[in-house]
C-alpha cells in the first residue's frame, strides 16, 4: 500500500478491516465500501456524474469561507483531542 493507505484506511474502517483489506488485497464492491464508510453513497453508473455535480453545486452555493472553515475543523480536528477540536471549531466559527 502507498499514498497513505496504511494510515487513512484504519482511521476510516477500523484496524481489523483495514488489515484484512491491506494484507489480503481483496477487492470490495460498492455496497461493502458503503457499509465500511469508504463512500458516502452508491448510485448507478449513469447517475454518478449528475449526482456528483448536484453535490458540488450545493457545496459551491454556500459561503466558501464557511465551507473552508468546516473542512478545516474536521480535518485538523481529527488529529486533536476532543477539547482542542472543540476549541478549534469555536475559533473558526468565531472568525466567520
Amino acid at each position: 500500500p502507498a499514498a497513505g493507505g496504511t494510515q487513512t484506511l484504519p482511521r476510516t474502517v477500523g484496524w481489523g478491516k483495514a488489515l484484512e483489506m491491506l494484507l489480503t488485497g481483496r477487492r470490495i464492491n460498492a455496497e461493502e465500501a458503503y457499509r465500511a464508510g469508504l463512500v458516502n453513497r452508491v448510485v448507478p453508473r449513469d447517475k454518478l456524474l449528475p449526482t456528483s455535480e448536484e453535490i458540488a453545486q450545493k457545496i459551491a452555493s454556500y459561503n466558501q469561507i464557511a465551507v473552508r472553515s468546516a473542512k478545516q475543523a474536521v480535518l485538523r480536528g481529527l488529529d486533536l483531542p476532543l477539547q482542542e477540536g472543540l476549541e478549534l471549531e469555536k475559533r473558526l466559527a468565531g472568525s466567520l
